[in-house]
């Protein structure tokens, strides 16, 4: 949330700062960061097992892959409501926060692993796209990225990674 709110209000307003617009931008913020929350409940459940047996207490861990994955369904809903707070171009939010919530909607009804797996990962390349359609530099170092780091993972281990595959 802060990251956004910084890029937010230092693009539009540089560094003069104003407690109204910055609380504006709270309300800005508020999408984007449901969302991630969204998805990083999402990627909870396929560790649950590794944190369970090195011992860490992730929301998963602690309530379960049902309550995480209907956790997750309500932090995107959320996010799709925010997005029509946001004053300007809120379907760069709302298109892919729509679009993601069904995969969070089959996920919470089934919990399975692979369902998991493309709740995070579908999301996170929606709203990219949906991005890059205004800033296309973006999108070409999303691509770039992609690239290289399945350059890189199949050299090093051998591994298809960064792959949308359900494993």
């Amino acid at each position: 949330m802060l990251t956004f709110l910084v890029g937010w209000y230092s693009a539009k307003y540089g560094s003069v700062l104003n407690p109204k617009i910055i609380g504006l931008g709270l309300i800005y913020s508020l999408s984007p960061a449901l969302a991630n929350g969204a998805v990083y409940l999402a990627t909870t459940i396929p560790d649950a097992d590794g944190d369970r047996v090195t011992g860490k207490s992730t929301f998963c861990v602690k309530y379960g892959e049902k309550r995480t994955a209907i956790a997750a369904l309500f932090l995107c809903t959320g996010a799709l409501v925010a997005t029509f707070f946001i004053e300007y171009h809120y379907w760069v939010m709302a298109v892919p926060t729509l679009l993601s919530l069904v995969f969070f909607v089959i996920f919470a009804f089934s919990t399975k692993r692979e369902a998991a797996f493309k709740t995070f990962k579908w999301p996170v390349f929606l709203l990219s796209a949906s991005v890059s359609l205004f800033v296309p530099e973006y999108g070409v170092l999303i691509i770039i990225t992609f690239v290289l780091s399945r350059i890189y993972y199949q050299k090093r281990f051998g591994i298809e990674y960064p792959t949308f595959k359900s494993k």
